[in-house]
């Protein structure tokens, strides 16, 4: 909504949309007006602004678009989505985009390639073909200065249509020289520079949400349970973490704050690139095993196949800060291999402990 001093009418409709976030306000109920988990962060502010979760275009942002009022994309698609698949949330279709598959960037150009050596460097050429000893190669092949010189037989081609004739153009590549009837389609990351073919590309269907029934229920009354963590997410989580989010989640005795973070790795493309998949793992598990040593019983350090959580108690989301960059810090500061770690947030807080 924008708002002009000068015009009436904008006036009239800001004071009207203050009073609706006011009323909304009012019947929102108590126990979520301090929300302390990101789940019920998200089911607060769209029941107060009345508004759905709508995706906006946002060209500098990798994801290429982003959702009013909420920094982290990726972290609110995670959660967004874990609420969808409990019931809270529905989904409407807003788009479809191609995804890379190394950094989960939106921005990928496509483009027409040599199926040899996959390079954009096309120029389409003309073919000829020679009669009398069946040679078909692009023009260039033929071209002696002004002359037309058959590289197979070294005859001179001289009239069209009777020596010779030009069925068709192809691509031409301009790196390794072989021509084509039919390029390629690729990807690139304008992010990370990974290349995928066409048909591999990952595909992503981008939704906006808008707040359940029984969302909207549960928001408006003091006597609905409030809903656990999602178990979207949860399933994502290896087994031990798993069971640790739900004994803090569903136990009755006065449980510490939570929170779940993902580390990320801004050096893992380079790694998998230039060493392997077996040193990107080592160094994860190097890591990995430092920052447990550095955390002690403040927290725990659970990895998958291809992630690694952190499960922090008694602290809550502002708490990290600071303390959760040094530990990493610390941490990555004797591997040989630098791996840039940071931590994601997908969930914080402990839903339906009343503060």
């Amino acid at each position: 909504m924008n708002f002009n001093l000068r015009n009436a009418q904008s006036w009239v409709e800001t004071a009207s949309r203050i009073k609706q976030f006011s009323e909304r306000r009012a019947r929102l109920s108590y126990r979520f007006h301090s929300p302390s988990s990101p789940a019920v962060r998200m089911l607060a502010y769209l029941f107060v602004s009345g508004d759905d979760l709508t995706p906006v275009r946002q060209p500098d942002s990798p994801y290429y678009f982003a959702y009013k009022g909420f920094p982290n994309t990726r972290s609110t698609m995670l959660v967004a989505e874990a609420l969808a698949d409990k019931g809270w949330l529905e989904r409407s279709f807003f788009d479809r985009h191609h995804e890379c598959a190394g950094c989960h960037s939106h921005r990928l150009i496509v483009r027409e390639e040599c199926p040899a050596c996959h390079s954009p460097n096309l120029s389409e050429v003309d073919l000829i073909h020679h009669y009398s000893c069946a040679k078909l190669s692009p023009e260039d092949d033929f071209r002696r200065g002004t002359a037309l010189v058959c590289p197979k037989c070294s005859k001179q081609l001289r009239h069209y249509g009777k020596d010779y004739d030009k069925p068709g153009r192809v691509e031409f590549c301009g790196r390794c020289q072989k021509t084509t009837s039919e390029p390629a389609i690729g990807f690139v990351c304008q992010d990370c520079g990974m290349r995928v073919d066409g048909d591999a590309v990952n595909v992503t269907d981008v939704f906006s949400y808008s707040l359940s029934d029984q969302a909207g229920a549960l928001l408006a009354t003091e006597t609905a349970e409030v809903e656990y963590f999602p178990k979207a997410l949860l399933q994502a989580f290896p087994d031990e973490l798993q069971r640790r989010v739900l004994q803090l989640s569903h136990s009755k005795e006065c449980a510490p704050d939570f929170v779940v973070a993902e580390i990320q790795y801004g050096a893992r493309d380079d790694l998998l690139r230039n060493k392997g998949e077996a040193a990107f793992r080592s160094m994860r598990k190097l890591l990995a095993d430092n920052l447990q040593g550095l955390l002690g019983d403040n927290a725990s350090v659970h990895s998958s196949h291809d992630r690694d959580y952190v499960l922090f108690l008694g602290v809550d989301e502002t708490g990290l800060g600071a303390y959760s960059a040094s530990m990493l810090n610390r941490s990555e500061s004797v591997l040989f291999d630098k791996l840039h770690p940071t931590l994601l947030v997908l969930w914080s807080g402990r839903e339906g402990t009343e503060r």
